[in-house]
């Protein structure tokens, strides 16, 4: 059993002086196997300095200042359950122990962990990609399909694939647990997987890049990416927002200009952006407010339960067949109470700067303002909203 890691060796003499001095380290191989005699060590797990690090100190009689090693944590907590169970005295018969032998060259290279494939010809057909990738970069190559070799790179911080001839992609994206930015702009995508909303990519994707590709429809599945703060989605074919888009909390940018966007939903105003960019959009606002349905129709049971379960907070009580139907609520811009398929949409105007620090113009004429749709829950909600909005407009 063997672990590789970055041994830091301290010197004695200048230890023991009190003379502080920067230590170099190198990569090293560790290893446990069978020997003709015992070897008798101290062992000591210390706290790490950087979350998420293990650090593994080992002392003995002609080293009394330790030795320092930064390893994989996986594989070092089998090397230090190894190390306990010899020094209890207990059974080793069932740990995976191999004759002593020197380290090979390779193993004593640092990992790579960046790699730039900018070209199809420096793609590596045959032989894999590292397994400590951290960032990967596969630009102008001609991909058409993202393999299994790369789903497999569970240390990936950074995917890049733009610009190539990406149609689709596999629903394995759970297999990355790190993942931090994907881009994945100048491509052919129309949908993304299931797997992209995961609960493992929800906590980590800080930046998703689908710029220039063929979506039509936002992907409902991108609003529970609750961490992302960077959205470019920029150079599309879509028509609306998705009133769940206010379940980013943490967006920061969000780059949507180049659509066919004609209104922005209600959840916009619960955003908190630095930068936003919607221009090129049809965001017309000549006839302004413009009432979408106005004959609402008389609240069924359903519309009446569905409202009081929400106010309760008694959806996890509902069967299964009515989960999608909540899906559909809406806030009323009056009372800020629940409501369904009954409502009333209304089309009014909403300044850009009230959601987001730095506007990029909609249009030639540097507007920021846009058309913004709001729901009233009743007939008398929306007299009352009338009459101030009259109010205001006439101030």
């Amino acid at each position: 059993m063997k672990v590789v890691a970055d041994v830091e060796v301290v010197s004695r003499d200048v230890a023991l002086r009190g003379i502080s001095y920067k230590s170099r380290s190198s990569r090293s191989v560790l290893t446990i196997g069978n020997k003709t005699k015992p070897l008798s060590i101290h062992i000591k797990q210390d706290q790490c300095k950087e979350k998420g690090d293990l650090l593994l100190l080992v002392c003995t009689r002609s080293n009394p200042s330790g030795r320092q090693y930064k390893a994989n944590p996986v594989e070092l907590k089998k090397f230090l359950c190894a190390i306990r169970l010899c020094h209890q005295d207990r059974d080793t018969d069932k740990l995976e122990l191999s004759l002593l032998r020197p380290a090979k060259t390779q193993e004593l290279e640092k990992p790579q962990t960046s790699m730039a494939i900018l070209s199809s010809q420096e793609y590596p057909v045959k032989r894999p990609f590292p397994s400590s990738l951290e960032k990967l970069i596969i630009n102008d190559c001609g991909l058409k399909k993202l393999e299994d070799r790369i789903i497999r790179l569970e240390c990936l911080k950074v995917l890049d694939l733009r610009n190539n001839c990406l149609k689709s992609l596999p629903d394995a994206f759970e297999a990355f647990q790190n993942l931090a930015e994907l881009i994945l702009a100048n491509n052919y995508l129309t949908q993304v997987p299931k797997s992209l909303g995961c609960d493992k990519l929800a906590k980590s994707l800080k930046l998703l890049d689908l710029t220039c590709n063929g979506f039509t429809v936002f992907p409902m599945l991108i609003c529970n990416l609750t961490s992302l703060s960077t959205l470019k989605i920029a150079q599309n074919r879509m028509t609306k927002f998705p009133s769940g888009i206010s379940k980013l909390a943490n967006l920061k940018q969000l780059l949507a200009s180049d659509n066919q966007l004609a209104v922005l939903p209600h959840g916009f105003t619960k955003l908190s952006l630095s930068h936003i960019d919607l221009s090129d959009n049809p965001l017309s606002i000549e006839v302004l407010p413009l009432v979408k349905k106005y004959n609402m129709p008389v609240p069924n049971l359903s519309e009446l339960a569905l409202r009081e379960v929400w106010k309760s907070n008694l959806t996890k009580l509902l069967p299964w067949q009515s989960l999608n139907r909540l899906q559909e609520r809406k806030t009323c811009q009056w009372c800020h109470g629940s409501c369904f398929l009954a409502r009333i949409d209304v089309t009014t105007s909403m300044d850009l700067h009230l959601i987001a620090h730095t506007v990029t113009a909609v249009d030639q004429t540097n507007r920021m303002v846009v058309p913004y749709l709001i729901s009233l829950c009743s007939e008398r909600c929306y007299h009352r909203w009338s009459i101030r909005n009259y109010r205001q407009m006439n101030v």
